[in-house]
């Protein structure tokens, strides 16, 4: 304990000032404690903050598997080769016991569906917390204090063999990979963020109970047992949070045993905005997809999970119903359904009114998206190598170029929000009373864009028009 060591020094400067010292004050708290003399033997310092003797020396003791997303048949040999008797539970589970030193250890591997090894849970012999907690920190074990809100359970990390053990009551410990990312079955960190006041909730895919059981304790996280619904795999927990006041777990339908949604609800009277709440999805790579839900819920995405982030902060129900803003987090694959993250955008010449077709056709043949050009009744179409836009509409206007039209026949592509945030990077300002169409406008180059995102005009596309600023 970082007190205990302080106090130490204290007692060792105190103890030493003086000669004629014929005792210590000690002051824990504010409070002064005095021992005489004779009442000490020895000062002992040490910087060990779990709470253990710092006088036990660690001992041999055997350790899980670390050979995280090794097969079950694998992880089967390889720990009978270490002499241990293996019994497999089920698809998904190893029994592993051993005695060595008169000491016996029983072991559970827990795989997922793919047969793939992600934790362990496993007993401490009675009597060896102490050496195991040293033999832990003889091997580059760190405990982290901030890890966990409830005194019950201990979390130590390895982030060198990348190794996470969560001690539970000093009986039994979890083993599993030291992993931060947002689906990790044994993350320690919240991945909160100052700002919003959000973090995020236990979010292991497809992850047994006993995990989230133990995510909860360890962040002091009580079960609503009035509204959770365990047969029907739905777990409802009060997190002591006034902004943030509940979580709620959905585990699978069929078997009740596998985590797959989670929401984390906020307090109406204290939303975040938008901007804030998008900045942080951001920083766990759920983006923005400008995309709502049949129910209202914007939608952000994480494509290398395949998981959405279904955000919901404005009463929809215009307080005709019940509301309830939250963040909701669930594994879907929504590839085809959402704008892509990014999109390739042959970007339109904008210099209009000093050359003719003609003429800016010259310069349109040197772009490097250009592929060849063709005549139609309402202009001259520039064929690109964009899959996203293949084809670029110039029109002419008193016999000069005067706009250029990206045409895309995805409605998902001209709905990305890449295309706002490139827009915006390069010098465009959105001007949202400017006109029933999105506006952006460069000031500078003395041109504006406009979205058309629904085919108003009937054409069988959608388009980006640039032409010089009308706007004010």
């Amino acid at each position: 304990m970082k007190v205990i060591k302080t106090l130490a020094l204290l007692l060792f400067i105190l103890g030493t000032t003086g000669t004629s010292a014929q005792g210590v004050y000690i002051y824990k708290n504010g409070k002064k404690q005095v021992f005489h003399a004779s009442e000490v033997d020895s000062l002992v310092f040490f910087q060990n903050d779990d709470k253990t003797d710092p006088t036990v020396t660690p001992a041999e003791m055997p350790m899980p598997a670390t050979q995280f997303g090794a097969s079950i048949n694998d992880l089967m040999a390889a720990e009978q080769a270490r002499g241990f008797t293996v019994g497999k539970t089920d698809d998904t589970h190893l029994s592993i016991t051993k005695t060595e030193n008169g000491k016996t250890y029983n072991w559970v591997y827990t795989f997922d569906e793919t047969k793939a090894y992600k934790y362990a849970k496993c007993n401490i012999p009675a009597g060896k917390e102490d050496a195991f907690k040293a033999t832990l920190r003889a091997n580059g074990y760190a405990l982290q204090p901030e890890a966990s809100r409830n005194s019950e359970i201990e979390v130590y990390a390895n982030k060198t063999s990348k190794t996470v053990i969560f001690i539970d009551n000093n009986s039994e410990y979890f083993f599993g990979e030291y992993n931060e990312s947002p689906e990790s079955w044994t993350r320690i960190a919240l991945l909160n963020d100052d700002k919003t006041g959000a973090w995020m909730p236990f979010n292991g895919y497809h992850a047994p109970l006993e995990l989230l059981q133990l995510f909860s304790r360890r962040l002091g996280h009580l079960l609503d047992n009035e509204n959770s619904k365990p047969t029907n795999g739905i777990y409802i927990y009060k997190t002591g949070n006034e902004q943030w006041p509940s979580i709620k777990y959905w585990f699978d339908v069929q078997t009740k045993s596998k985590l797959e949604e989670a929401s984390l609800y906020v307090n109406p009277q204290n939303i975040p905005t938008p901007a804030d709440l998008t900045a942080y999805l951001k920083t766990l790579q759920y983006r923005y997809t400008g995309m709502t839900d049949n129910e209202g819920y914007t939608i952000y995405y994480n494509d290398s999970l395949r998981s959405a982030c279904y955000v919901l902060m404005t009463d929809k129900t215009e307080g005709k119903g019940t509301f309830e803003p939250q963040m909701h987090y669930a594994y879907s694959d929504l590839t085809g359904s959402i704008p892509p993250a990014t999109v390739n955008l042959p970007m339109p010449i904008v210099e209009f009114g000093t050359k003719t077709l003609n003429e800016i056709l010259v310069e349109y043949r040197k772009q490097p998206y250009y592929v060849s050009e063709e005549t139609n009744e309402m202009g001259i179409i520039v064929n690109t190598n964009s899959t996203d836009f293949p084809k670029i509409l110039l029109m002419e206007d008193a016999g000069k170029y005067f706009a250029a039209f990206a045409i895309t026949f995805n409605r998902l592509i001209i709905r990305a929000p890449y295309l706002t945030e490139y827009l915006t990077a390069n010098g465009y300002e959105y001007r949202p009373k400017a006109s029933a169409l999105p506006t952006f406008v460069n000031k500078e180059k003395k041109v504006m864009a406009q979205f058309d995102i629904a085919d108003i005009y009937q054409l069988g596309y959608y388009s980006i028009s640039f032409q010089p600023n009308e706007i004010e």
